[in-house]
């Protein structure tokens, strides 16, 4: 069985910061934050952080005949999920970010309706 799938993803830094690339380990590098919120040293609190707009589309197919949901073997068993995403992402300093996410999933199942599902989440991430 095989099912396959991809996303295409993009995002610009609304204040001035990059992902890089990394040859060495094949992956994007970390951001680093030009002017971060909380200054490491004297405490004193200072910039207003990272400000990234990303947005990423997705499609994933798990229809096969080889699923073992469908007694019918001319039918395709399974879905397909489209899924869009719009996301804010405030890099607080090189190791704290904040995102914001819309995410808009549809799954088209043959002979059933095409319900869409609204979803808005808030998550944070520290690292080091």
């Amino acid at each position: 069985m095989f099912l396959h799938g991809f996303y295409v993803y993009g995002s610009w830094f609304l204040t001035g910061e990059h992902r890089g690339y990394s040859r060495e380990r094949a992956a994007f590098s970390d951001v680093k934050v030009n002017r971060p919120v909380w200054k490491i040293g004297d405490g004193r609190v200072v910039g207003c952080g990272a400000w990234e707009l990303a947005a990423r589309f997705a499609l994933a197919d798990f229809t096969s005949p080889n699923l073992p949901i469908s007694t019918d073997s001319n039918v395709q068993a399974g879905a397909v999920l489209y899924q869009a995403t719009l996301g804010i992402n405030w890099y607080l300093n090189d190791h704290t970010r904040v995102m914001f996410n819309y995410n808009l999933a549809a799954p088209a199942i043959v002979g059933f309706p095409t319900l869409p599902v609204h979803v808005f989440g808030v998550r944070t991430a520290i690292y080091w």
